[in-house]
């Protein structure tokens, strides 16, 4: 397949993956001020932690196979009966990890150690299972079924989170239970799109596989646990120390900074399957660069945009209580800018199976992120989690990008990075002059700098759906 196949494909995937993830951050805005007038700051930052801990713990605890899993299934997607075999594989090898955790939970809630008890249990069961489920449907190619489950996933948080919290009055029981119940029908809507896809069969049980899966996946637990360190600390050390109320303004500050790696997301979903498929092609090295030099510009453009409008709508949505957030916001886009750009090299590892190479750079950050953190707290409180933020991800940046030399030569675009991160600076200066006028000025700027940066990319855009639109016309 040529280069300009291998980029169709991913432009192809990555705008039917966008569906859910453009939706996702209006459906979050409506939520905002719900979640906000309903349930307090310190509430608020308890069900925070939970989910913090839930999303980074569940990969940890699954030894990562959701990675060796979609790793291996791309490379045998027309065998139904390897797919079988790998699938019915991964589950021997998840399963009796699933019953420990849910015995161990199931316990910890009779007891009262868990805040939110059985609500707490079935999401954290429910998200097990999305990342088996997730994974093996775009490991399948269900691209399509894969964002239509997650678009169902996001409105039926919005009707749960209107009965539970805004109706019921549940408060944080309320947030679990919505989280809970969509991610359930995510789940189920993935599976039974994928059910003929595949079987299970004790037949398959292959001792070998189980190997090579835990081989290749194994390693990323340790990038795993560093990033998790890396999110989770902060959550951690703010509560402990701060308390429950100085999470909740740290929350909502990430929420608005989530932004863009929701945004960002889109790509690295697409991208970590091209990254693999097309490996074996003689211009790699020349796709990935293309990809790498085009994907800088857009999450600049991103981030810029994100931080513009941000004055505008945090003050149109968030309660008054939660208002210190604002100041936290642009150096938290900023480090998910960082983490934005490292992660692009992580399915270039994947695709050489260099597992074990994705988890040093992360393990180190992740420590540098706890002691910066540790060392600044007592001083200057949050913004102590939001520096440690930025230096981590900025490390493990600079690492990758020496690193990945030793297996891809980039070619990288330096006066056109340089040219993107001057009008970032500049955007974020702008933010914090709070006046109606810059706020507009800011915006305006940012969507023009966005446009220049990225004309090629909207030239060609336009120029396809031309063509779509033309085509019917021509046939009639």
């Amino acid at each position: 397949m040529s280069k300009n196949n291998y980029s169709k494909n991913l432009v192809k995937n990555t705008f039917i993956l966008s569906l859910n993830k453009l939706i996702a951050p209006l459906i979050s805005f409506l939520l905002l001020p719900i979640y906000t007038n309903n349930i307090s700051t310190s509430e608020y930052g308890i069900t925070d932690i939970i989910q913090t801990y839930v999303t980074l713990l569940v990969p940890i605890l699954l030894l990562r196979l959701d990675v060796g899993m979609f790793r291996f299934i791309i490379e045998r997607r027309e065998d139904k009966k390897a797919i079988s075999e790998i699938v019915t594989n991964t589950i021997a090898i998840v399963t009796p990890i699933i019953a420990l955790a849910s015995i161990i939970l199931t316990i910890a809630s009779i007891f009262n150690i868990l805040p939110f008890q059985i609500a707490t249990v079935f999401y954290f069961l429910n998200v097990m299972a999305n990342n088996i489920i997730g994974p093996l449907t775009r490991g399948l190619g269900k691209n399509t079924l894969f964002s239509i489950g997650a678009i169902a996933e996001i409105f039926s948080n919005l009707i749960f989170s209107t009965i539970f919290v805004l109706i019921l009055k549940m408060g944080g029981l309320g947030l679990m239970l919505s989280w809970s119940l969509s991610t359930l029908i995510n789940n189920i809507i993935c599976m039974a799109g994928i059910k003929s896809e595949f079987s299970f069969n004790r037949n398959l049980l292959n001792k070998s596989l189980r190997k090579e899966l835990i081989k290749l996946s194994a390693p990323i637990i340790a990038d795993g646990v560093s990033f998790w360190v890396i999110n989770t600390s902060d959550r951690t050390i703010i509560t402990l120390i701060l308390g429950a109320s100085a999470n909740g303004i740290y929350a909502i500050a990430n929420k608005f900074s989530n932004l863009i790696g929701s945004a960002t997301s889109i790509f690295w979903l697409s991208w970590n399957e091209q990254a693999s498929v097309a490996i074996k092609d003689d211009n790699y090295s020349a796709f990935v660069s293309k990809v790498f030099n085009s994907y800088f510009k857009i999450v600049t453009s991103i981030a810029m945009i994100v931080i513009a409008i941000i004055p505008f709508l945090f003050r149109i949505t968030i309660n008054p209580d939660y208002g210190k957030a604002i100041s936290y916001i642009p150096f938290l886009i900023i480090g998910l800018f960082l983490n934005s750009i490292a992660t692009f090299y992580g399915p270039i590892y994947l695709a050489h199976k260099k597992s074990k190479e994705v988890a040093t750079s992360t393990t180190i950050a992740a420590i540098i992120n706890l002691l910066v953190d540790l060392a600044l707290v007592w001083f200057i409180g949050i913004w102590a989690a939001v520096i440690s933020t930025i230096i981590a991800y900025l490390f493990i940046l600079a690492y990758r990008v020496i690193d990945v030399r030793k297996i891809i030569k980039i070619e990288y675009h330096t006066r056109e990075i340089i040219s993107s991160i001057i009008p970032l600076i500049i955007c974020i200066i702008l933010y914090y002059i709070s006046n109606p006028f810059i706020i507009f000025l800011n915006i305006t700027l940012s969507a023009i700098v966005a446009s220049v940066l990225n004309k090629d990319i909207i030239s060609k855009l336009v120029h396809s759906i031309k063509i779509r639109l033309i085509k019917p016309k021509n046939s009639c």
